[in-house]
């Protein structure tokens, strides 16, 4: 064997041995993730969410871009304001149980003062937004849109207390039941050739209120008057958290909410690919709620000194997991608006295209977040969450009235990624804390 041979060799086997090391890695970042318990964890809201996508697609085909705006701006702006109600006290939950005695009670106090912030944002919903568009938000529809939204809202704090106690089988089958539930009846009025925006959001109604009412029976959450006297703790506890989850949602609905008062074609057209690429979020968001109890805890049994280790390993994990997530966008955009939606939503391909990099963004945020929460660095995360809310917002205000709804997805796709770049500072900001 001569030198060249003998060089050439040795530099396959070095290559072979970085990539061995690389896999090894992943694969250990994966078992650090607990990615059998994670994946049967989301493999019911990924499910669930499929289902629902489903049910989006149908609803478009049914009802046409000029339609469907107007219940995509329904539910835009009811999803905004809902964030008053829900003030993070379901991500709250998931941090505060580990040091609590009893769920119940905790599930109890979180479901009062969610009812209670309800009544008042029920009222002023059903007064405001029939004024604001008379001829598209009715009443009626108003009203029976705002229970529905409520009902999950309250849902949701039930499915936070099972996975707290690690149910993951009863948060998979009320998912499911959710969803399946939701579906039957719109194939149902679609078969009869029944469908009106009325019924549909009737129909969500029903399915929304049987399911909490189920779930509040198994879960039998602690009710107390006494409990009213620690509503101002509790939001001050959550408020941290509470303003996070408003101004998430405000960067990530406001281009709906602005478009549907401009143009209800544009929003019909728009809201089909939003939503496959929010319905996608559900897969990073799993890894998120299913870890951050877990990481907490061990954060608390180590006193931090595996952080640098879970940052590594978190950081991997989302990455390639936001990574395959965008290429599959980006790959099949056109073919699944084309196929799913129909000719009339050709746009929504491109749409989806241009939305595809958020998912990559969305995956890195959530890892990155997971990691601020359990370091208590929660409060960092509320001026660039502010600063990247008040951009989307003038943004749009002043971009979609010139340019239509081709600016409205690269608005989009820039706040996400400078929220993205603004966690990875703050993490970097307190690195030597933990090295």
């Amino acid at each position: 064997m001569n030198l060249e041979q003998g060089w050439n060799k040795y530099s396959l086997k070095k290559q072979e041995d970085r990539h061995n090391k690389i896999l090894a890695f992943i694969q250990a970042s994966l078992d650090e993730a607990g990615l059998k318990n994670l994946v049967i964890f989301s493999g019911g809201n990924f499910l669930a969410q499929i289902i629902m996508m489903v049910y989006a697609i149908l609803i478009a085909r049914f009802l046409g871009p000029s339609k469907l705006g107007i219940y995509s701006g329904i539910y835009a702006i009811l999803g905004i304001t809902i964030t008053l109600v829900n003030f993070g006290l379901d991500i709250w939950m998931l941090k505060e149980a580990p040091s609590q005695d009893s769920i119940r009670i905790l599930t109890g106090k979180v479901l009062q003062v969610k009812l209670t912030t309800g009544i008042f944002w029920v009222i002023g919903c059903v007064v405001i937004l029939p004024i604001i568009k008379p001829t598209a938000f009715r009443t009626n529809l108003v009203v029976f849109a705002v229970f529905d939204v409520l009902a999950d809202a309250l849902f949701n704090t039930l499915i936070a207390s099972w996975n707290t106690q690690g149910k993951v089988k009863l948060i998979n089958i009320f998912l499911l039941a959710s969803r399946i539930g939701k579906l039957l009846p719109l194939c149902v009025l679609g078969f009869l050739d029944r469908l009106s925006l009325s019924s549909i959001v009737i129909s969500r109604l029903i399915v929304s209120v049987v399911i909490l009412f189920g779930a509040t029976v198994i879960v039998k959450p602690v009710l107390r008057m006494g409990n009213v006297r620690e509503f101002p703790t509790i939001l001050k506890s959550a408020s941290e958290f509470g303003y996070s989850e408003i101004l998430a949602m405000i960067y990530a609905n406001v281009q709906v909410a602005i478009l549907s008062f401009f143009s209800f074609i544009d929003t019909g057209l728009y809201s089909p690919a939003s939503g496959i690429i929010h319905a996608l979020f559900i897969i990073p968001n799993s890894a998120y709620v299913y870890l951050l109890p877990r990481y907490t805890k061990q954060m608390l049994t180590t006193k931090g000194k595996d952080f640098p280790q879970l940052a590594r390993k978190a950081f991997v994990f989302f990455a390639v997991m936001g990574l395959v997530l965008t290429l599959g966008i980006l790959l099949a955009g056109r073919f699944i608006a084309a196929t799913l939606l129909g000719s009339s939503f050709k746009e929504s391909g491109n749409i989806l295209m241009m939305l595809s990099p958020i998912l990559l963004f969305k995956s890195v945020s959530f890892g990155f977040a997971l990691l601020i929460i359990i370091t208590n660095q929660q409060k960092q995360r509320l001026l660039p969450q502010l600063i990247v809310a008040i951009l989307a917002l003038f943004l749009n205000l002043i971009l979609t009235p010139r340019f239509g709804i081709n600016s409205v997805p690269w608005i989009y796709v820039f706040c996400e990624f400078l929220l993205m770049f603004s966690y990875f500072l703050i993490l970097w900001r307190n690195r030597t804390h933990y090295e």
